[in-house]
């Protein structure tokens, strides 16, 4: 009986082999980074368009990168200007209490008696008020102004109806400051509204 050399095309399914066997060459697909990279190569447009995002998102960095060094320029810039131009509050901040202490001897000295040394104070305390003028220190104004918290420091409300409510009526101790920077808050009395004979105000 001879044997048939046709193909085996009704062959049963469950005769192929599942696997190959030893020693036959096996199918291997390609790794996907080069199915890509053929893919653009027979697309150039695809490839243009990777490059267009890569270069934007390039782009991108450096703007930012470059905007937060000009941040980091400027602040440093400004630190170090207000160094320089607050440097002196310390000092400035001992200076107005010297001057206080002026102010109160030559308001203990009687006028007559004490002219010789009135002088002599007064002589000293007008130097010293020189000396803070020329270091840009400010006296803060207060009567008559409205408070200001970041100025002033309440000591006492008083009832009147010679000033608006919120509004300082009187001085206790002076304040004062260089350009922006508070060198010591002003202590003052605010007024509020008088209040009726029902106890409430006005």
């Amino acid at each position: 009986m001879s044997m048939s050399n046709e193909p085996n095309e009704n062959r049963p399914l469950g005769d192929l082999p599942a696997k190959p066997e030893p020693g036959e060459p096996q199918l291997e697909l390609p790794p996907m980074a080069d199915i890509v990279e053929e893919s653009e190569d027979s697309n150039p447009q695809l490839a243009i368009e990777r490059l267009e995002i890569e270069l934007a998102e390039t782009k991108d960095q450096v703007l930012r990168s470059h905007a937060e060094l000009e941040n980091f320029r400027k602040r440093s810039r400004r630190d170090a200007e207000d160094q320089v131009k607050y440097a002196t509050v310390p000092l400035l901040r001992e200076l107005v209490d010297v001057l206080d202490n002026l102010n109160r001897a030559l308001e203990s000295t009687d006028a007559e008696t004490d002219a010789g040394f009135r002088d002599g104070v007064r002589l000293v305390a007008d130097q010293l008020e020189a000396t803070l003028a020329n270091h840009s220190c400010a006296r803060i104004a207060t009567v008559g102004e409205t408070y200001d918290a970041n100025k002033h420091e309440a000591v006492q409300m008083v009832a009147t109806d010679e000033f608006e409510a919120g509004v300082i009526t009187q001085e206790i101790q002076p304040g004062y400051q260089v350009h922006e920077r508070i060198v010591r808050p002003a202590k003052v009395f605010i007024a509020t509204a008088p209040k009726n004979e029902s106890g409430s105000e006005e």
